[in-house]
């Protein structure tokens, strides 16, 4: 009689997890995000990058890398598809991580995805297993597009006054924005990347075709937001690029609720 496998059902604290599929190794290297919590597609890429020939080599096997300020730990597995399966686990350097606890989850993700269980499932698994760090100090996030329109917003609910204004709050940051690109068209690369009110500031991130604006009170911005506005805008635009570019965009703003989710994996607002 064989036995069901018993994986370990506590939670792990982590900055983030990223689980990433390289296809037809043999041939192209093409990397395939399944799935990511707290870390970037970006940094993920750089990752896999940096150590994509031990990867193909052995085919199976664990890494510990240093990147940026952060330990990187990868278990890679190889299956008959040709395929190698990497879960990332990002962490402060100087934090010691559980190897049993983090290999044990590693197994039962690479079991699903061989048993072909629903990406659903999957990233239940994740969100379920893995606790990343919510940052406290976003009153609001406006997610503009590009030709002025206010695709997403989400507001506390203590600034009332921000609520009823949202639309005029949007179309004031795209028009900030547009008047500074006049002024700053000379020179190609340079953004406005502030607007202050008072004890307060928007801090803004553009992107492809869409504005993101976190309102927060002023003081010393911490490493972990900056990440974290990177993260959602990549996140966004990975979904809906194609939707939001003016020529494609229909007006319909229902689609983007889903990102709630998104946002509220990062921020407490």
């Amino acid at each position: 009689m064989i036995s069901a496998v018993k994986y370990n059902t506590n939670s792990i604290d982590l900055l983030g997890i990223g689980l990433v599929k390289i296809l037809s190794i043999n041939s192209k290297r093409e990397i395939d995000i399944i799935f990511q919590k707290g870390i970037g597609t970006q940094l993920i890429r750089n990752i896999i990058n940096k150590n994509i020939e031990k990867i193909l080599t052995k085919k199976e096997g664990i890494l510990i890398d240093i990147i940026s300020n952060f330990t990187s730990y990868i278990h890679y597995f190889y299956n008959k598809q040709d395929e190698i399966i990497c879960v990332i686990y990002l962490d402060k350097k100087e934090k010691i991580l559980n190897f049993s606890e983090l290999y044990n989850l590693s197994q039962q993700l690479y079991d699903s995805l061989c048993q072909s269980e629903a990406i659903s499932t999957i990233k239940d698994i994740c969100y379920k297993k893995i606790n990343i760090p919510k940052f406290k100090g976003v009153l609001a996030l406006f997610i503009i597009g590009i030709a002025g329109h206010l695709l997403l917003s989400k507001i506390n609910k203590e600034e009332t006054k921000l609520i009823e204004f949202e639309l005029p709050v949007s179309g004031f940051i795209s028009a900030i924005l547009t008047f500074s690109r006049e002024m700053m068209r000379k020179e190609p690369g340079i953004y406005l990347t502030q607007i202050n009110f008072g004890n307060q500031n928007f801090y803004l991130n553009i992107t492809n075709n869409a504005i993101f604006a976190y309102l927060i009170i002023k003081g010393k911005i911490p490493k972990t937001f900056k990440r974290y506005m990177q993260i959602i805008s990549d996140e966004f635009i990975e979904k809906f690029d194609s939707r939001i570019d003016p020529k494609n965009f229909n007006g319909e703003l229902t689609q983007f609720f889903e990102f709630e989710e998104v946002i509220d994996q990062y921020f407490i607002i």
